[in-house]
């Protein structure tokens, strides 16, 4: 009895450790340090722009406005938002769509240690079976997209759509598209950086990398930070950049462009009436 009293101190101190060291481990497994569960998902947002405002969804053509004299630069914007939609957010739509699936999925940890996302998406008459790898390589996590279809025009086979570099945390990362027409060809069409302060600022630069597109070399940068948001298009061709401004609590909002008004600042109003800028 007075041995044991004697190593009491003792069995204490080794049960601690034993129980502090176990709660250790679970909390790195949880938060993924360990390799025990699958990264996150990167954002569906990191790879689109909401061009709502402008009459259109965020995968949908923005519907131009009618054009009464009193909102030439609200219209003068949904048309610069028109051409961005097509060139940019119309040409991401289908691999958007078949990587917001993914959630729908349960990932399955592979002997390499990566995780696959294994699901089908139909979009109108194609059905794709996609396959989404994400692995930790240190303190980023590496994603590669492969697709297949049974398309007799447009046929893919385990085809490389898109990869990616995330964050461990999940804040920032990147995309790099390719071309589904060439498929036998890694060609790139957009690469896209994304970095997101959450309720802060969310960011999105893509870059037109399509050779031989009238549209190579074209830059968009799309940013929401607090109640605001903007889009600056830099067109390539023409050495010109378009910055358009808006509130998303009152839609109020501007456009700066070297093509309209001579290059000054054009506003509107909550109403979408041509207004003076402060």
């Amino acid at each position: 009895m007075y041995r044991l009293t004697q190593n009491k101190p003792i069995i204490i101190l080794l049960t601690l450790t034993f129980l502090l060291t176990f709660f250790i481990g679970c909390s790195e497994d949880i938060s993924g340090d360990g390799n025990g569960e699958a990264p996150l998902l990167p954002p569906d947002d990191s790879m689109t722009l909401d061009l709502s405002l402008f009459g259109g969804g965020k995968l949908e053509a923005p519907v131009l406005p009618s054009i009464p004299g009193s909102r030439l630069n609200f219209t003068a914007a949904a048309t610069t938002a028109l051409v961005i939609n097509t060139i940019v957010v119309a040409r991401l739509s289908v691999p958007v769509a078949v990587f917001t699936a993914a959630k729908s999925a349960i990932p399955v940890k592979q002997d390499d240690d990566s995780w696959l996302w294994s699901y089908s998406r139909t979009i109108g008459v194609e059905t794709f079976t996609a396959n989404l790898t994400g692995k930790r390589e240190g303190d980023q996590v590496v994603w590669s997209m492969k697709v297949s279809n049974t398309s007799s025009l447009r046929p893919l086979d385990n085809f490389e759509w898109y990869t990616g570099v995330t964050s461990r945390e999940n804040g920032s990362g990147s995309w790099q598209f390719f071309n589904r027409d060439t498929p036998e060809q890694a060609n790139p069409t957009y690469a896209i950086e994304w970095n997101v302060e959450r309720g802060v600022k969310r960011e999105r630069t893509f870059t037109n990398q399509e050779a031989g597109s009238p549209y190579f070399g074209n830059v968009v940068r799309y940013a929401v930070e607090g109640g605001m948001a903007s889009i600056s298009f830099t067109e390539a061709d023409k050495g010109s950049t378009t910055i358009i401004e808006w509130s998303l609590n009152t839609s109020a909002g501007s456009i700066t462009s070297p093509g309209y008004k001579k290059g000054e600042k054009a506003c509107w109003g909550p109403d979408k009436l041509d207004i003076a800028c402060e």
